[in-house]
């Protein structure tokens, strides 16, 4: 469930690279989906035929995740960067400038 929740999260992100960070949450959740299933089988709460079946099911959403994660990669690769420090000052710069001068007394 995480991993479809970190998904939607970082699709509302405003930055490429913020949204880049929740795909990789969602992909380090579906790992762990994995890790769990393993363990399901040697403890013997799956057999072998439901094992493979949940494997094969979090392999088809890791390979078009892995994709898309890519696809943020280049996006952001292409956008000409900027350090946050100069980003942070122009957005205080920014605020500032609308910010309603008031009358002095």
């Amino acid at each position: 469930m995480s991993d479809v929740s970190n998904i939607a999260e970082g699709q509302g992100r405003l930055t490429n690279g913020q949204w880049r960070q929740f795909l990789s949450q969602a992909r380090g959740s579906l790992f762990e989906i994995q890790a769990q299933l393993i363990v399901a089988l040697r403890l013997e709460l799956l057999d072998q035929a439901q094992h493979r079946r949940l494997r094969g099911a979090v392999i088809k959403v890791v390979k078009p995740l892995a994709g898309l994660i890519d696809y943020v990669r280049r996006r952001e690769a292409q956008q000409p960067r900027t350090d946050n420090c100069e980003r942070s000052c122009a957005d205080a710069v920014s605020a500032t400038a609308r910010v309603p001068k008031q009358s002095s007394p």
